[in-house]
């Protein structure tokens, strides 16, 4: 349910799921140059040039947008592994969060993303949509719940809502440690922990993908209103910005969504 698009050179994916302007970048189509962040680089905290941020940025929302909109409609905000989620009535750069939720026109959300699932939300009825960064901290204290409660507390409707769970790293790639399924095992349980975890040559592997679904579904979204990219960031790594990959000198991606 997933495909690419290019506009003006840009690479971006989209879900037939989100009948609303979104996107998800790649490392496609920007002008960014410094090593393990060429091109498409849309951090402005990686170490990069902020002119070449401010035109990848640019080109990327007049991609996804088709030109109708510029950059100086985005929403954003520095990220920190949390499941807060605020209300963007305006472009602008908000308080810390992971997640913002609109039902105002033109207001571009945006959260940036490496390796952590991109998760939009919309319902068309209710003219909501949001942007969640879901890494897997932000996932186990149910960034995903935050996001539905928004939308269902200002009119929406469970069942009416479409997700898309975009490019990230997969089971195949995301390997952890004890601590790791501790963490969860405290904050979701031991069954949650356990049906999402993969055991394989004594190494554990975690699927961050499955575990929002899972969420989602658990909030009243119909299964088939949620699509999730097959694309995995670290497997993909020349086409898609990988922590795991890369470490810190990587850049970021970006999923957006507009009413």
């Amino acid at each position: 349910m997933f495909t690419h698009r290019v506009g003006d050179g840009v690479d971006f994916a989209v879900s037939e799921n989100i009948e609303t302007l979104h996107g998800f970048s790649t490392r496609i189509g920007g002008v960014s140059t410094l090593s393990g962040r060429e091109s498409m680089n849309l951090g402005y905290d990686r170490g990069d040039d902020p002119d070449c941020v401010a035109e990848n940025y640019r080109r990327f929302v007049s991609a996804v947008t088709g030109g109708r909109y510029g950059p100086e409609r985005i929403a954003r905000a520095d990220q920190i592994h949390s499941d807060t989620v605020r209300y963007a009535g305006a472009p602008g750069k908000y308080e810390p969060c992971d997640g913002f939720w609109t039902d105002v026109p033109g207001v571009i959300l945006t959260v940036r993303v490496a390796d952590c699932a991109p998760v939009l939300l919309y319902d068309k009825e209710a003219g909501i949509c949001a942007a969640l960064h879901a890494g897997w901290r932000s996932t186990v204290l149910g960034i995903a719940e935050k996001g539905v409660e928004a939308i269902v507390s200002h009119g929406g409707k469970a069942s009416r809502i479409r997700a898309a769970v975009g490019p990230c790293i997969h089971v195949c790639c995301f390997e952890v440690k004890e601590d790791f399924v501790k963490d969860v095992e405290k904050l979701r349980g031991t069954d949650f922990s356990e049906r999402h975890l993969l055991k394989r040559d004594g190494r554990l592997f975690a699927d961050i993908a499955a575990m929002n679904t899972e969420l989602l579904e658990g909030c009243g979204l119909l299964r088939e209103n949620i699509s999730i990219s097959t694309d995995c960031t670290r497997c993909m790594d020349t086409l898609y910005f990988s922590h795991r990959a890369l470490g810190v000198r990587r850049g970021s991606m970006c999923a957006a969504i507009a009413l």
